[in-house]
């Protein structure tokens, strides 16, 4: 099974035991947090989905921000 990378700080986890798998990174917020593989993966999918989804709104956000001030200096 392919691991996909630690959902807080992007780092390959270390296999724990046969179901479990950990973050080794010392500064990282969940290390040594020992989380059962299928669950490591879906939440590292769905932070992956979430960071992707805000970092749309932002832009759209910074966008709308930019028309705005366009349309009101020629207005």
């Amino acid at each position: 099974m392919e691991f996909k990378p630690c959902p807080v700080c992007g780092r390959k986890p270390l296999l724990f035991s046969e179901d479990e798998v950990m973050c080794i990174n010392g500064e990282c917020s969940v290390y040594g947090v020992v989380t059962e593989k299928r669950v490591w993966n879906i939440r590292a999918e769905v932070v992956a989905r979430d960071h992707q989804i805000l970092k749309e709104l932002k832009l759209e956000h910074e966008l709308r921000n930019n028309v705005e001030k366009y349309r009101m200096k020629y207005t």
